[in-house]
């Protein structure tokens, strides 16, 4: 079994410079960069709490949105947005940035 890494925060990676969340979803392979900021956790979750709670909207089928797997922290998007999609940002109002939300 690999040995187990600490998760940095939500704050720890801001602080450090890595704003976005690459992640793909587990059934279309669709990927997304997520904005940190833009996320409606406290600050000291640690990141790995977040994978439970991203869905891709794209595939949603009623009420069941296939889950989605983390891929990398980066600095920059690396991926262009397609605006199909929505994230509730701290105020609670939806940003209409790719396909996953939480």
């Amino acid at each position: 079994m690999a040995d187990r890494q600490p998760s940095p925060t939500i704050g720890q990676c801001l602080d450090g410079g890595l704003g976005w969340l690459e992640v793909e979803c587990n059934r279309c392979k669709a990927r997304a960069s997520l904005p940190l900021d833009a996320i409606r956790r406290p600050r000291d979750t640690p990141i790995w709490k977040l994978e439970a709670s991203l869905k891709c909207r794209s595939c949603k089928k009623g009420r069941y949105a296939p889950p989605v797997h983390m891929i990398k922290l980066t600095e920059a998007r690396e991926i262009t947005p397609y605006l199909w999609g929505c994230i509730r940002t701290r105020s609670g109002e939806q940003s209409g940035r790719d396909g996953f939300c939480m």
